[in-house]
């Protein structure tokens, strides 16, 4: 089933490829925090974030500061005690829309609003591995809001090279039954922005 939706994302890239420009590539590492109770309500605080990949491909829409595109984050974490050890490997994929206030031609403040849906999902204890794609903590529908900052480290001819923080809080959306989770990660890494030529210019003035 996965390869079916990673298909459909493809074809949906590609088609929308014809008719529109790319604007930017990310890529980059992430470490989320998870925000977990279990079916009495106690939160488990042994949990520790575990770094995972980040990837986005976007398009430029017919308003220059809003850009919308398909985005695969990793939401890892790990916990255990002396006795047993539990870790947490998922992979969620889904369309963002991102909106850009420039502060001045190297610096962006960013804001988006992405949804998200289970692409994989593996839970390990003690070594015996649980797919968790029947788990309603977490399989559904997602929602991630995000604040972003961009920062212009090399501008060529074309193309602009910008370090990406962002910091992107994500809830599911409908019934989680009775275990309750949410994220809050943090993303770093680079994004390879391609520039219109007013916008070369722009930084070449810099």
């Amino acid at each position: 089933m996965k390869k079916h939706y990673l298909i459909l994302a493809l074809l949906v890239i590609g088609n929308y490829s014809l008719t529109a420009q790319i604007h930017h590539f990310e890529i980059g590492q992430t470490l989320s925090q998870y925000n977990y109770k279990n079916s009495l309500g106690v939160k488990n605080n042994q949990l520790t974030a575990v770094s995972g990949n980040k990837l986005g491909l976007f398009f430029k829409t017919k308003k220059e500061d809003v850009i919308f595109g398909l985005s695969y984050q990793e939401q890892n974490a790990r916990g255990g005690n002396r006795t047993q050890i539990y870790k947490w490997e998922t992979r969620y994929i889904g369309p963002q829309v991102k909106q850009f206030y420039p502060v001045n031609d190297k610096l962006q403040a960013v804001f988006s609003l992405g949804t998200m849906f289970l692409l994989e999902g593996k839970q390990y204890i003690d070594g015996a591995q649980i797919q968790l794609k029947n788990n309603k903590e977490f399989n559904g529908l997602w929602v991630h809001p995000a604040i972003e900052i961009n920062y212009v480290i090399v501008a060529l001819q074309g193309l602009a090279l910008r370090l990406n923080y962002q910091l992107n809080p994500a809830f599911k959306i409908g019934n989680q039954g009775a275990e309750k989770l949410s994220f809050l990660s943090h993303h770093i890494g680079l994004q390879f922005n391609l520039l219109n030529q007013n916008k070369k210019e722009r930084l070449d003035e810099e």
